[in-house]
């Protein structure tokens, strides 16, 4: 049983908490509370860079569709030469 799990069994129960417990589930706490905005920083990077990667694709495709050249859309967007020649070809 962690710090913090024996803290929320005694405070339910009204048991007396020593200093230790309190002050080791605290810290408990706040390392899962660190973690949780860690793991939430992280899901919003990768959702900002899957976002823009669709947004490139989308402009290539649009590039694309305008007759622009493979080479042109890569200076655009920064997409590779084989990232290009893959969307043309899953456009056929």
């Amino acid at each position: 049983m962690t710090a913090l799990e024996e803290w929320n069994k005694k405070a339910v129960a009204n048991e007396p908490l020593s200093d230790s417990l309190t002050a080791a589930a605290f810290q408990e706490a706040a390392r899962l509370r660190e973690k949780a905005l860690h793991n939430e920083a992280a899901a919003l990077r990768n959702a900002r860079n899957k976002a823009k990667a669709e947004t490139l694709l989308s402009v290539a495709k649009n590039m694309m569709s305008d007759g622009e050249s493979p080479e042109k859309i890569m200076r655009y967007t920064g997409l590779s030469f084989n990232e290009v020649e893959n969307l043309r070809n899953a456009d056929r």
